[in-house]
């Protein structure tokens, strides 16, 4: 389980593709590895496969090529680094899984002072009923609050921190993004729908 807090942002250095998917190789500020370790990288949870130092290995199913925009990535893009939750730390953002439940364009990104309004859209009508507003979303990776939502765009507001710190500052209009909708929306939507079923 994630936060949704960035710890910081490692290096895409190769990708390797197998029979069964494609394997990562990132750089990342970490020597400190546990083979089998959960990460999230922009939002999904991948498996730490292999390790030489700081460089990190992880394998892609196509299930997660397919459902996510890491198929997109290029050797040396940055990537958004998260590390599992360990008992005792701060839960500083929401409940993240790194189950990614697809991806959204940008639609708009226009500056409000300091701050950036991005808009995705594109939402899946399902997925309306996960959009609260003020409520959480993750975003590649980002914890952030959904300020506004429309039947089929949300809005979000990004503080200047998250700009900077964050591959967010690689991102333009039209870009695609992983999305997870809130944990705690979707259980409560499942079972509002088994009851009525």
């Amino acid at each position: 389980m994630f936060t949704g807090i960035v710890a910081c942002m490692g290096r895409l250095v190769s990708v390797v593709s197998e029979a069964t998917g494609v394997v990562w190789e990132v750089e990342t500020p970490w020597a400190d590895a546990t083979l089998g370790e959960s990460v999230s990288i922009e939002g999904a949870c991948l498996t730490v496969v292999k390790q030489e130092g700081s460089h990190w290995f992880f394998e892609l199913s196509p299930e997660t090529l397919r459902c996510t925009n890491l198929g997109q990535c290029q050797v040396g893009c940055m990537l958004n680094l998260e590390r599992a939750l360990c008992l005792g730390d701060r839960l500083g953002g929401h409940w993240v899984l790194g189950h990614v439940d697809g991806v959204l364009r940008i639609v708009a990104i226009e500056p409000e002072g300091e701050y950036t309004k991005v808009v995705l859209g594109d939402v899946p009508q399902q997925a309306a009923a996960w959009c609260v507003p003020k409520g959480s979303i993750t975003v590649n990776g980002v914890s952030l609050t959904l300020n506004a939502v429309r039947r089929a765009e949300i809005e979000l507001l990004l503080i200047p921190h998250t700009q900077k710190n964050t591959t967010w500052c690689q991102l333009g209009v039209g870009s695609l993004v992983n999305v997870e909708y809130d944990y705690v929306a979707k259980i409560v939507s499942h079972g509002q729908s088994v009851y009525k079923g």
